[in-house]
């Protein structure tokens, strides 16, 4: 019997929207919270739910466990109240047996993000050397440029096209500001070297990273673990296109306490792995193209869901030192099932002396390493310890491949 806990009734954050468990096994389920669920769904007559198998409509008291038990893949959503107040969804999700290829191999990530990324604005010097700050007041840090007057902008140096070649006073801007929409009319001041509006912005990324997992069923892959966020903004990044390529390690520095250990090495641009679909605070999503099939097939292994994860040895796959996958080994200090970052679910140790000798534990690039226990995938190397490299963090298989939706 496999229990699934969540201590405090007081954090209705921390309870989980998605819940997993297998197809084929009786699983009890306990929140320990002091509130009520309704269970609804059209499945809900081929699941048994503490022995009510086949009512349309399921009540419980989630001070209590109550048990799920079903043979095939299916789903049903429970209503959470207190004091008969709904406060929120959770899906309970049964999930047959799946099989995906853990990677472990080290790629080129290039990113161009949905619009133009706005860093920070500033003065415009004009003509007659008066400062101004068309600007201001007007974009922030963290801001997408989408369109000027209509016209949509697809990277900085069509917005400096655009802006250069105005004349007639202000301009509609769109931009894009935590998720919602808003229009802004900015005037750009004629500098010595053009038209300018005072504003910094980037529309593109690049750096190493590592393929976490690929699903040889749909050609589909997950990678990092975390999300690509911009490091000026602290925003995630939007994705129009991006690539997974092949990357050649040249050298690795060497964590030390303080300071952070990187993967060196290039990126052929021009031999694409994959195509960037989705960049979400799990990870990369994509799908692999034809000629990048080989560069991951390899056997497939169970997927391993959160409550089979336990404290202790396992091991992360990379091919870092020597351009083949490796094993090295590591240890699960502890494991934070619910609540808190996803992709901070795991604290993990490095053991191996190997990776130890060579990288100082975990450093910039394995962010995506899969990490294995008792035959299965159950997550990824995620986060490094700055203060202490031989430690970091890990994110949970089974919320990456939720994530992917």
């Amino acid at each position: 019997m496999l229990v699934f806990s969540l201590l405090t009734g007081a954090a209705v954050g921390s309870i989980p929207e998605n819940i997993y468990v297998a197809a084929g096994e009786d699983k009890e389920i306990c929140f320990n919270v002091p509130m009520r669920a309704e269970l609804s769904g059209e499945a809900i007559g081929a699941i048994s739910v503490k022995n009510k198998k086949g009512e349309e409509n399921i009540s419980l008291d989630l001070s209590d466990p109550f048990y799920v038990e079903a043979d095939e893949e299916t789903r049903i959503d429970a209503e959470l109240s207190l004091l008969g107040i709904p406060v929120k969804t959770v899906s309970v999700n049964v999930m047959r047996d799946r099989s995906i290829i853990p990677c472990g191999n080290i790629t080129g990530v290039t990113m161009e993000t949905d619009g133009i990324l706005v860093l920070g604005t500033g003065a415009v010097t004009d003509e007659n050397g008066n400062d101004h700050s068309p600007a201001r007041g007007k974009l922030e840090a963290g801001d997408i440029i989408k369109s000027i007057n209509g016209e949509e902008i697809d990277d900085k140096e069509e917005l400096a096209r655009i802006v250069n070649n105005y004349t007639d006073g202000s301009f509609e801007m769109t931009i894009i500001r935590r998720g919602k929409e808003f229009k802004a009319d900015i005037r750009p001041y004629k500098a010595v070297d053009g038209n300018r509006l005072g504003v910094w912005v980037r529309d593109s990324t690049q750096g190493l990273g590592t393929i976490t997992c690929y699903d040889s069923e749909n050609r589909s892959f997950a990678a990092l673990g975390h999300g690509i966020y911009d490091v000026d903004t602290g925003s995630l990044m939007t994705v129009k296109d991006g690539s997974v390529t092949r990357a050649e390690v040249t050298g690795i520095k060497k964590g030390e306490k303080g300071s952070p250990g990187e993967v060196l090495g290039t990126l052929f641009k021009d031999d694409e792995l994959g195509d960037i679909l989705k960049n979400t605070e799990c990870g990369l999503y994509g799908e692999i193209k034809e000629t990048g099939i080989f560069f991951l097939e390899d056997e497939s292994m169970p997927v391993g869901m959160r409550y089979e994860v336990k404290e202790g040895k396992a091991f992360i796959l990379s091919d870092i030192l020597d351009g083949k996958k490796t094993g090295y080994s590591i240890n699960i200090e502890s494991i934070n099932r619910y609540g808190g970052r996803q992709d901070k679910s795991l604290f993990i140790t490095i053991t191996d002396e190997r990776l130890l000798e060579k990288t100082g534990g975990i450093i910039q690039g394995m962010s995506g390493s899969p990490i294995i226990q008792n035959g299965k995938i159950i997550g990824a190397v995620t986060h490094v310890l700055v203060n202490s490299p031989e430690r970091g963090y890990g994110i949970f298989i089974e919320n990456m491949l939720d994530a992917a939706g």
